[in-house]
């Protein structure tokens, strides 16, 4: 589940959908559980990808 979430994830970051709410909403449009999406996006962040102050994701170069 972690690996789809991840590509998931990625390609919202990569195709410009990088708040929270959009890329929960996005995986639960693709019936992902919203409560553990939020859990892997926040437990990911600063290996995967970053957030910035504003909420805005960003890919890890």
């Amino acid at each position: 589940m972690e690996d789809r979430l991840t590509v998931l994830i990625t390609a919202c970051i990569d195709r410009g959908m990088n708040t929270r709410l959009r890329i929960v909403g996005a995986a639960r449009q693709k019936n992902f559980n919203a409560d553990r999406t939020s859990k892997f996006l926040t437990a990911a962040t600063g290996t995967l990808w970053m957030r910035g102050k504003e909420g805005i994701y960003s890919l890890k170069s």
